[in-house]
């Protein structure tokens, strides 16, 4: 669990979306995304105060957006960014290309968490500066409940091009 926000900290957020499980430090593209151990991702909403899952209420079933952002985003260490800022990274496919991103790009959480089952980048991540993308997560469209999320994102990882076999979409 990447948590690291504490309560107090000025302009935190209360509620932060995060990543329950690492990637692997290569994907490849066209592939369905899996953790590090093979399994499916899962993502959470998490009380930044109580440092647990929001498992009740109109927030522990939020929709959430997949995205793919420039692997620099947060390599300063930062865990808090402004809506702007998360917006502003969020890579788009090249001209000409079809989409980054393939596959179902919106989940909704159950009981505060989901898995990511089916989703894949189409492009490598050569043409980044950093080499590398993140995956990032977002609700949407943003809580009317008044309460802002901090949106989550992935370690960097390399996007390699898948010459052999890929699972289709």
């Amino acid at each position: 669990m990447y948590l690291v926000n504490e309560a107090g900290i000025s302009g935190a957020k209360r509620f932060k979306l995060c990543f329950l499980n690492k990637l692997p430090k290569t994907i490849y593209t066209r592939s369905n995304i899996k953790a590090e151990d093979e399994s499916l991702l899962q993502i959470a909403l998490f009380d930044v105060r109580t440092k647990s899952v929001v498992k009740e209420g109109p927030l522990s079933s939020l929709k959430i957006e997949i995205c793919v952002l420039n692997g620099e985003f947060g390599s300063d260490g930062s865990e808090e960014w402004t809506e702007e800022e998360f917006k502003s990274n969020i890579s788009r496919e090249r001209e000409g290309r079809e989409p980054l991103l393939i596959g179902e790009r919106f989940i909704t959480l159950k009981n505060g968490a989901a898995c990511i089952t089916k989703i894949a980048i189409s492009d490598n991540s050569r043409w980044q500066r950093s080499r590398r993308f993140r995956i990032g997560v977002k609700c949407v469209p943003p809580t009317s409940i008044g309460e802002k999320i901090q949106e989550g994102r992935s370690e960097p990882v390399i996007v390699k091009d898948n010459r052999g076999e890929c699972e289709s979409y």
